[in-house]
């Protein structure tokens, strides 16, 4: 199950409020959730802050979380 799925089970919240709260439709969060689209960063940032930060770019986006984290690690390597 989608983790986004999951919070809004947790959180006792419809699709619609949750999008509403975020800046996108009841039908891209539904597409998210099932995975016909894959937000894009700015409305993936919503999601987290809406969310108090117990969703992470990871449950969107882990194909760019685990580059992030190599270019995290190169930087460190090079400060």
């Amino acid at each position: 199950m989608h983790p986004l799925k999951i919070f809004l089970k947790a959180t006792s919240q419809t699709q619609a409020e949750f999008a509403l709260k975020v800046g996108t439709s009841k039908t891209y969060i539904n597409h998210v959730i099932t995975g016909f689209k894959l937000p894009g960063d700015d409305l993936i940032e919503a999601m987290i802050r809406e969310s108090g930060g117990q969703l992470t770019y990871r449950d969107f986006r882990p194909d760019k979380a685990d580059q992030f984290d190599r270019i995290k690690e190169l930087e460190a390597q090079n400060a």
